[in-house]
């Protein structure tokens, strides 16, 4: 092969003529620069989910009717609203009615709670002036 500038001869592998250092045109027409990918991340996709639409839709009339009825049944009403109130895999509306019902439960514990101890003391001491006095009252 033989450098097209210059006209000396090269070898047949070699990019540059030697003496003048020139490109080699056969080399540089067989030859070309790969193209660079560029890599770009895949788009994330809204993914649908049936139990995050489930938790959060609200809840009917006869859905809230039927858990006031299930609060009728003595230990399975409190039983049922625990489960509610601190479950995962609960309705948002569920969750904040039976949250609601045990904030509203203690409330009116601690209210029952002093005014029987009231109406206790008051009691007591009825009897012990009943006592006190032989029986009769005046």
């Amino acid at each position: 092969m033989f450098c097209k500038k210059c006209g000396t001869q090269m070898d047949d592998n070699a990019k540059f003529c030697p003496s003048c250092g020139a490109v080699n045109g056969a080399q540089s027409q067989q030859t070309y620069a790969p193209s660079q990918q560029t890599y770009a991340p895949p788009q994330p996709q809204m993914q649908y989910n049936m139990m995050n639409q489930y938790l959060s839709t609200p809840l009917s009339m006869g859905q809230y009717l039927g858990m006031m009825f299930l609060q009728l049944i003595p230990l399975v009403g409190f039983i049922l609203l625990l489960m509610w109130a601190f479950g995962s895999n609960v309705n948002v509306n569920k969750k904040n009615y039976a949250r609601a019902i045990l904030i509203y439960g203690i409330i009116i514990g601690i209210i029952t709670a002093i005014f029987s101890t009231f109406i206790i003391t008051a009691v007591v001491e009825i009897f012990s002036e009943y006592a006190r006095s032989g029986g009769y009252f005046y």
